[in-house]
């Protein structure tokens, strides 16, 4: 249901999720830098262009407002 997935694991329990992407610009296992384009918008397994973000702790979807 997420189309195209980029997860970005920041620490063993901490990991941003980036759903629907239209192309990917990272591989599996590499390292990223912040600020660095990972990924460009699409549609994938949706009506329209978006995105959908997440931040997970310990595998469960928490406020990402509470990473800002």
């Amino acid at each position: 249901g997420y189309g195209n997935l980029v997860m970005v694991q920041h620490s063993p329990s901490l990991l941003t999720v980036y759903a629907h992407n239209d192309r990917i610009s990272v591989r599996e296992g590499e390292q990223v830098k912040q600020g660095q384009q990972i990924a460009t918008m699409g549609s994938t397994g949706t009506e329209g262009v978006k995105l959908h973000f997440e931040v997970r702790q310990d595998g469960k979807a928490v406020n990402p407002n509470l990473y800002w």
